[in-house]
């Protein structure tokens, strides 16, 4: 279930699917298609939601304008009441690329994206986007881009929550023209390609930015072609003013044929406009073999160096856990944990007395644990295993997360993220503990031709899980009564929308005639719980000013 912040009490919600049509009316029983949504109809306003019901989304065919998107959003919020653009709870919806031209010459103006977000104050949460094309994954032209790549944004307000990104040509890329945005949750995996014999192209995030803060937090970050994270700019081009938190990125680069990567890069080719000022670094988690040793864990100042940075407890193990060669100006380092080199750069502005510094040939003795609830989805975390003790499982345990008595929920590795869930449990706050195994090896398979090293699961040194409610919901029972739909999401909830702004009263009646539910609502939405006897004959009873009904429904205990 999304934590949806908005101050409009009448928010609405539409739907689309892969079928529908512009001239449908946007409900459930009649949605809309994706680009018909995105375009911003007019009865779509602040606060409201636009849900994406279950489907591969193909867009355009054609490589024009607009850098080449399949799709176009043009929604715009406001600051106190964004837009909701999501996939609908359990379901599963992709943004994809594969029916686009594969390459596009970079040097002849042609780019390909699946997607280009314009507009204000749009929250973006949960769907996926891909390209699943077979086409090579590597060749020798430097100047054509092998896979669509995913999207770019320019606008205010934007943020990009618990999305999945893989196989594209990029990651996501907030750039100085997305301002006062977000990405949050994400897992970015798999994205680039190579140009054989010289480098792999494709980051997990390319960024820059001016002011204000631009926040990179709780984001999934593994083996991209090229780097992790990016923050890098030209003489013209500002890196200031950045949030990373949170964030677990390892083993980027392993899949080019020339494996080479950043973790984090920070800085600029040129001190002319000045050094990228104002970071905040903290609680993040880096991961790779200590004999990869052409990969870089973190370098915090890439040519120009940086300034102003607070950089605290981060963990990061790696061949090099830590190195840059300028000297970082303003740099507060507190609480790190390093395991693996340090060079001599960093070693003089990182002290020991205040963060942990180990060789690789003498680690740390005892397991690391890190979970990390998600804020804008109740009942989903991270969770991050650093195993020095060699454990084949681990106990996890969930108390802190406030899950729900009884509720299902299922833990997925992400490096297998559409594999089968490796635990799946009902939970109790009574035993919150889970074990978790620590020896596995089954991937995700990269998709495309010619991917020159195949991708390989980490050793059970190091794990990364998604914890998250399972949802019940493959379709909707949708019921009609007069201006109201009612339509189960799930075994526990149903969900009554209204097509008017009227107060109204409504009342769930058993067939023993024991009324269960009495309430007034205003708003457009409402979420009712079911009855902890689940499936069943129910009466709703909606009342108003001229109207009253009642209607029989079926609930189910699953479709």
């Amino acid at each position: 279930m999304f934590l949806i912040y908005t101050n409009h009490l009448l928010a609405k919600e539409f739907f689309v699917s892969v079928s529908g049509i512009p001239t449908n009316s946007g409900t459930v029983q009649s949605p809309w298609n994706l680009q018909y949504a995105l375009d911003h109809p007019s009865v779509v306003r602040p606060g409201d939601t636009i849900s994406m019901l279950e489907g591969h989304y193909y867009g355009k065919e054609a490589i024009g304008d607009y850098r080449g998107a399949g799709f176009i959003s043009k929604i715009k919020g406001t600051k106190d009441n964004p837009i909701i653009v999501r996939a609908f709870p359990g379901h599963r919806v992709i943004l994809d690329g594969g029916n686009r031209q594969h390459p596009t010459d970079r040097t002849g103006g042609l780019d390909s994206h699946v997607i280009g977000i314009f507009g204000d104050y749009t929250w973006y949460i949960g769907f996926e986007i891909t390209d699943s094309s077979d086409f090579s994954r590597s060749g020798y032209n430097t100047g054509q881009t092998w896979r669509v790549r995913s999207m770019f944004s320019t606008g205010t307000g934007l943020k990009f929550i618990n999305l999945l990104v893989y196989d594209t040509g990029n990651g996501l890329g907030p750039f100085s023209g997305c301002v006062d945005c977000e990405s949050y949750g994400n897992i970015v995996f798999y994205n680039g390609w190579s140009n054989l014999g010289i480098r792999g192209h494709g980051e997990g995030f390319y960024g820059q930015n001016s002011e204000p803060v631009k926040k990179l937090i709780d984001n999934i970050v593994f083996k991209n072609f090229d780097s992790g994270i990016i923050l890098y700019g030209s003489g013209q081009a500002t890196i200031n003013n950045f949030h990373l938190e949170g964030n677990v990125v390892f083993q980027n680069g392993v899949i080019n044929d020339d494996p080479n990567g950043w973790g984090f890069l920070f800085g600029k080719n040129t001190t002319t406009t000045g050094t990228g000022n104002n970071f905040l670094i903290k609680e993040n988690y880096h991961y790779n073999r200590f004999d990869y040793n052409r990969s870089n864990n973190i370098d915090l100042a890439y040519q120009s160096g940086l300034s102003n940075v607070i950089f605290r407890d981060n963990y990061s193990v790696g061949f090099n856990a830590v190195k840059y060669n300028i000297p970082v100006v303003g740099l507060s380092a507190i609480g790190n944990t390093f395991v693996g080199n340090v060079n001599q750069v960093a070693a003089n502005q990182i002290s020991r007395d205040s963060n942990s510094i180990f060789s690789s040939s003498n680690p740390p003795k005892n397991n690391i644990i890190s979970i990390r609830p998600n804020l804008y989805e109740k009942e989903r975390a991270h969770i991050v295993v650093y195993n020095w003790e060699n454990k084949l499982s681990e106990k996890i345990d969930l108390l802190d997360l406030n899950l729900v008595d009884n509720r299902e929920y299922e833990f997925l590795d992400v490096q297998n993220i559409f594999g089968s869930a490796i635990v799946r449990f009902k939970y109790s706050s009574s035993q919150s503990e889970i074990l978790l195994p620590l020896t596995l090896n089954e991937v995700t398979k990269v998709a495309g031709d010619s991917v020159p090293r195949p991708a390989v699961h980490t050793e059970s040194l190091f794990n990364v899980f998604l914890l998250r409610r399972v949802e019940l919901n493959t379709s909707l029972k949708v019921e009609s009564l007069s201006s109201y739909q009612i339509y189960q999401i799930n075994d526990k909830e149903l969900r009554i929308t209204s097509n008017d702004d009227e107060e109204y009263s409504i009342s769930m009646i058993d067939l023993f005639g024991k009324e269960i539910i009495s309430t007034n609502r205003i708003n457009r939405e409402l979420l009712l719980k079911l009855p902890e006897s689940g499936a069943g004959i129910f009466f709703i009873n909606i009342r108003k000013k001229g109207f009253n009904k009642t209607h029989k429904l079926s609930v189910l205990n699953a479709f």
